[in-house]
């Protein structure tokens, strides 16, 4: 990192503490020189284009806000020093400019000094290792692979997360630019809405089989509804669908065949903590209902065929997938790596007493290697992770003086400019002649398209935005029955100056349309001032038209099922498109995230 001190660019360390450099980030209008290099500092660059394209008046009316508001704030932040902090989580994010918001969020916490402050903003106490760190009788669950026969993957991932689409020349020499389809090359924790819409163009390359677990695509996925139904009952475009799943969900109910998965009550898990845990620890979840044989390694949930056959009871994620691998190389006539005897590598970690660290034959060899891993790593016994349920670091270790214990110490910098933005390329917007790369600087970018066009729907007069209620963690949680009870149905939330323009009043019956959905869903209005003119609200979790909420047909027998689950709608099958790249919704083309907040909708009274 550099500085200025009026005549040249000096190098510091921000985690010394022992050599104090002083200097200016703002470097001369013409640059330094560094290293016979004329060069500005990114706070030079930023601070530019704050002078040229923002203005306080600029920034009021994008956010509809009055000036002195942000002059107020600004005093506020600044006043507090490094006891200061700006997060934020999805309401930021979930747009298609959201990762230049999350910039912008994360440029303040930066100026104000505040990382590994008491007050400041914190990376957390981190976690052991349930898949290996590496110690010394610890087994590498992602590494180290046991059986001889390798594998490595064909081809990109198939939502082409993680992926450059210059590194895969044919379908640059087939296609061009812009690609067929958006690649994200930095959306490195997936971007699952576009499994659908790759699905339907066979991009980047057809579907064999698709498996279904936890996320309920077709309910929970912005503008699914209509695509789910498309390509899951279209075989030719999806010929196998498995689901993993506990219920009849709308995912589930458009696969071939259905495996009865384990509730949070039956299974085995290691939940991560966010970062506001200032401590280390990590979770380990186990089964508090049915039986479990520590010799075979079986486990009988208790429930489902009352004969009691394992076989046709629900089973843990990890056991399903490993019977489908043995059946598989049964099949085949191989080895799988990960399956079966010496399923594992153990020789690295030197820990070959038990047989459940080399071989993978059941869901617990899997996490018995998970808890063995946690005990060394953690100090603490398997018999105390299990009987805490987890491995936590001791109270008291949350602060260091007025800095954190657990500090990021600047294990890599801090950036107002990225260089991995600076150097990605834009499949959508580059060209056979010009390379079109990413904005490396905070700044705010109208929503948009994938070919970063405007979308604006000026005919529709309201945002629509939703969230989720604070009784309901997820969608699937409707399946409650306390939970449905403490809020029956849920209601389109609208300010009162709104409603007095259309003639609403609570309780009536409403239609929301948009572009995506001209037909729209149908609801009941709240009208509050808990929400700003010109916004409607709708919760998440509601407005089911699976989820068992109605009857289906096992081998010729009904299913049970609660129509309360039904209850209220749910706005999703009305979030906008993309109009450049049909069957996807908004997305955010450089971290991937769906677009929750960027629809323009229609509200109309229903007469009943």
């Amino acid at each position: 990192v550099y500085c200025y001190d009026g005549a040249q660019a000096v190098a510091f360390d921000p985690a010394d503490t022992g050599n104090v450099v002083e200097g200016q980030l703002l470097t001369p209008v013409l640059g330094v020189d560094v290293n016979g290099v004329t060069c500005d500092s990114v706070f030079r660059l930023l601070y530019d284009r704050l002078q040229a394209e923002y203005d306080l008046d600029t920034c009021a009316a994008i956010c509809g806000i009055d000036r002195g508001m942000i002059e107020t704030l600004a005093a506020e932040f600044a006043a507090h020093g490094k006891k200061s902090c700006a997060e934020a989580y999805r309401g930021a994010v979930q747009h298609t400019n959201g990762v230049y918001n999350m910039l912008a969020i994360i440029a303040l916490n930066i100026v104000a000094g505040n990382v590994d402050w008491k007050g400041g903003i914190s990376f957390g106490g981190g976690h052991y290792h349930e898949v290996g760190g590496g110690a010394a009788g610890q087994v590498g669950l992602k590494s180290a692979i046991g059986n001889a026969t390798p594998y490595s993957p064909v081809g990109p991932r198939f939502d082409r997360a993680g992926v450059k689409y210059e590194d895969y020349p044919n379908l640059v020499a087939r296609d061009g630019y812009p690609a067929k389809r958006p690649w994200f090359p930095i959306a490195w924790h997936g971007v699952c809405q576009e499994i659908y819409a790759g699905a339907m163009e066979k991009y980047p390359y057809p579907v064999g089989v698709m498996f279904s677990y936890w996320l309920d695509w077709a309910y929970t996925m912005p503008a699914a509804k209509k695509i789910a139904n498309r390509v899951l009952r279209d075989e030719s475009l999806v010929p196998v669908h498995v689901a993993i799943d506990i219920e009849f969900s709308e995912t589930s109910t458009l696969a071939d065949y259905i495996l009865p998965d384990t509730t949070y009550l039956e299974r085995w898990s290691t939940p991560h903590a966010a970062p506001t845990m200032l401590t280390k620890f990590s979770g380990f979840r186990q089964p508090v209902v049915g039986s479990f044989d520590p010799s075979t390694g079986e486990y009988f949930p208790g429930v489902g065929d009352p004969s009691g056959d394992p076989e046709y009871s629900p089973l843990p994620l990890e056991e399903i997938f490993t019977r489908l691998g043995k059946a598989l190389a049964q099949k085949a006539g191989r080895t799988f790596p990960g399956i079966g005897d010496n399923g594992w590598d153990v020789s690295a970690g030197g820990s070959t007493t038990e047989p459940w660290h080399q071989h993978q034959n059941t869901a617990w060899d899997y996490w018995a290697n998970v808890l063995n891993n946690y005990e060394i790593e953690s100090g603490h016994t398997a018999a105390s992770i299990r009987a805490h349920g987890g491995a936590f670091e001791a109270k008291g270790n949350e602060y260091d003086g007025e800095k954190l214990m657990h500090r990021y110490n600047f294990k890599a910098p801090l950036h107002f400019y990225s260089e991995t933005l600076a150097k990605t390329l834009d499949s959508m917007r580059s060209s056979q002649s010009e390379d079109k790369r990413f904005d490396p600087l905070p700044g705010y970018k109208p929503i948009a398209d994938f070919l970063d066009r405007p979308v604006v729907d000026a005919e529709y007069p309201f945002t629509v935005v939703t969230w989720k209620p604070v009784q309901h963690t997820q969608g699937r949680t409707a399946w409650s029955p306390t939970l449905m009870m403490l809020e029956p149905e849920n209601m389109a939330w609208m300010n009162s100056a709104d409603a007095r323009a259309l003639g609403l009043e609570t309780g009536d019956t409403i239609r929301i349309s948009s572009a995506t959905c001209p037909e729209g869903v149908v609801g009941k209005v709240y009208v509050t001032e808990g929400i700003r003119p010109g916004v409607i609200g709708v919760s998440n979790s509601f407005g089911h038209w699976e989820l068992s909420s109605r009857p289906h047909e096992v081998d010729g027998k009904p299913t049970g099922f609660d129509p309360r689950r039904g209850k209220g709608f749910t706005i999703n099958p009305v979030l906008r498109e993309d109009p450049s790249r049909p069957g996807v919704v908004l997305t955010d083309k450089v971290g991937g995230s769906a677009s929750y907040y960027d629809t323009r909708v229609r509200v109309e009274k229903v007469w009943l």
